[in-house]
């Protein structure tokens, strides 16, 4: 009888840690499917930087080669940089990140949106901030009373005589706010890329960026070892696991974690 009780509680623990394990790797995988969903909305499949220095021109031969390629089902220009922003006695440190007219093309950013709509070409001052941001500032969309104030320093040598020549600063209106990971709702304030042209003193086609968005049934990292070949050493093309790699490696190391822990 007592080896019986001994079996039949051995037989309990074994399943109880069965079933244990079965949940938590089935959660880990939900986990991870929910972030792929998340970043499909914030991110491109494809993103072109510079190998050296922060920005780069979209030359005349890259664009042809952008909008001729098959596989590329659209493309656009990004400028990101970091900023302070100020609100009423309120301030924050952020990315402002100016894109394209076409970005919804890349990620469709707007369907994530709680308050307020996507920026309007016609409305160069305008933004779209975060939520984690806005809640830090106390900021709503819409809000006519006060703008958003963004200041990017200058680039050069020499000394600072006073703040505008320190900074170059816009004010903009809110007329969204979008949602997401907590990580990507504490990052941005999208603008025009127009007006971040305008506040780092870039070119026309001078960009920190170009990101892409694949056709359907085009694996990203094949499709990146090609075109880093293409457009050749002066520029890095990483996919969305390369540029997210952080993300990715804790939500990995988490479920090896989990399943050595639930199989001892």
């Amino acid at each position: 009888n007592t080896i019986n009780i001994i079996t039949i509680i051995a037989s309990f623990g074994v399943i109880v840690g069965s079933l244990a394990l079965f949940i938590i790797l089935s959660g880990f995988s939900g986990f991870k499917s929910f972030t792929n969903d998340m970043l499909d909305y914030s991110d491109p499949d494809i993103k072109i930087t510079a190998a050296k220095g922060k920005s780069f021109v979209v030359t005349a031969a890259m664009a042809n080669l952008l909008n001729e390629h098959s596989d590329i089902k659209s493309a656009a220009h990004v400028i990101e940089e970091r900023a302070f922003l100020q609100y009423k006695q309120r301030d924050q440190i952020a990315f402002v990140k100016g894109v394209s007219d076409n970005y919804m093309s890349i990620a469709p950013i707007d369907s994530t949106l709680s308050v307020g709509q996507w920026l309007d070409p016609s409305y160069i001052n305008t933004g779209v901030i975060g939520y984690g941001i806005a809640d830090k500032l106390s900021l709503s969309a819409f809000n006519f009373g006060e703008s958003l104030s963004i200041r990017v320093p200058k680039p050069g040598k020499g000394l600072l005589l006073s703040e505008s020549s320190a900074f170059n600063s816009a004010n903009v209106q809110i007329t969204g706010v979008y949602t997401g990971l907590e990580e990507f709702a504490n990052k941005y304030v999208y603008v025009n890329l127009a007006l971040a042209q305008r506040l780092l003193n870039y070119k026309k086609n001078q960009v920190t960026a170009v990101e892409l968005r694949l056709k359907e049934a085009i694996d990203a990292a094949t499709f990146a070892e090609a075109f880093q070949y293409e457009i050749g050493a002066a520029y890095q093309v990483r996919t969305k696991m390369q540029f997210n790699e952080i993300t990715y490696k804790v939500l990995n190391t988490e479920r090896f974690i989990s399943y050595l822990i639930l199989s001892l």
